[in-house]
């Protein structure tokens, strides 16, 4: 079992850590520019966790949702880094698919089904799930991809969406 824990989580290692930065960095700017490109073709709703509560003060219910976010974020990788994972497996043993086009297609329908599995939290609206949602999934696991470590793609999740979260906060 520990064998078998390892090949998903790895020691982090310096280069990972740029790696981590520079995809955090890139993650914001590409679901930034995508959100904007889709809210001139469709009203964006927003994330239930961003909504401040009128009741409490704003840096504590983010902190307090951020507290939660730490262990359901590594959820969320599951759900993407898994299905991506079978895909992949199924591609390949069973079509007999090259590597590299079962990753390219495995890692565009594992993203797609992980936008889609955001349908509920954005009020079923499927162009911000599947083009925003989806698409900054890519980023995500271009992570995983890149290190074989779900460490480095649950980091860089959860920093995109512990900044993207926390700038309702600062006003912005």
């Amino acid at each position: 079992m520990k064998q078998n824990l390892t090949l998903l989580f790895k020691k982090i290692h310096l280069k990972d850590v740029w790696l981590i930065i520079w995809l955090t960095i890139v993650t914001i700017i590409v679901s930034n520019t995508l959100a904007v490109i889709a809210a001139k073709f469709t009203s964006l709703a927003s994330n239930p966790s961003v909504i401040p509560d009128s009741s409490a003060h704003p840096a504590a219910e983010y902190f307090l949702n951020f507290s939660t976010d730490i262990f359901q974020l590594l959820g969320e990788e599951f759900y993407a880094i898994i299905p991506f994972l079978l895909l992949l497996q199924w591609f390949t043993h069973t079509f007999g698919w090259s590597r590299k086009k079962a990753i390219l297609v495995a890692w565009l329908l594992s993203s797609l089904l992980f936008g889609a599995m955001h349908l509920s939290t954005y009020n079923w609206n499927l162009l911000q799930s599947l083009m925003v949602i989806g698409v900054t999934r890519l980023f995500l696991t271009y992570a995983y991809l890149k290190t074989k470590n779900i460490w480095v793609s649950y980091i860089v999740h959860l920093l995109y969406d512990s900044i993207l979260f926390a700038l309702p906060l600062l006003g912005l």
